[in-house]
């Protein structure tokens, strides 16, 4: 149990502007002790999945370690709900129509690679599709 440090945990959801989790981490890290070595910057460097977060682990007042994990708004509805839940956020900056069309490419995505049996072979046409700034890999 010395190694543990998310038996006690909590999670602060900042608005949807990066510089706030880096400003909360500041405030964390003032009220309590940040453990050396446990600390993962999630959002400057994501997941392959795109998961983004900060996560710090510090020793609380009565010395008790606990894990913080700081992301905004949108960062912890992907970490929830996953990637495609974006779109869905989005439906307030783009018109449903989009949404749709959206859902439905990613849906033909999905079909086309279970289709193909070379992963080369899938890549090599979801380029000729997509411009070079909007291609994902999917494993």
């Amino acid at each position: 149990l010395d190694q543990v440090y998310d038996l006690i945990a909590a999670r602060i959801i900042t608005t949807d502007e990066t510089r706030y989790c880096y400003a909360a981490l500041g405030v964390v890290h003032t009220l309590w002790q940040p453990i050396p070595g446990r600390f993962k910057d999630w959002i400057a460097t994501p997941r392959d999945n795109l998961y983004q977060s900060l996560h710090t682990s510090v020793i609380g007042t009565k010395g008790q370690p606990f894990e913080i994990q700081i992301r905004t708004e949108g960062m912890h509805r992907i970490a929830e709900e996953g990637v495609a839940a974006h779109w869905k956020y989005k439906e307030g900056r783009r018109g449903a129509h989009d949404d749709d069309e959206a859902f439905h490419w990613l849906r033909s995505l999905v079909e086309w690679s279970q289709e193909v049996k070379d992963s080369r072979d899938f890549l090599e046409s979801l380029k000729l599709d997509l411009y070079p700034k909007d291609v994902y890999a999917f494993t």
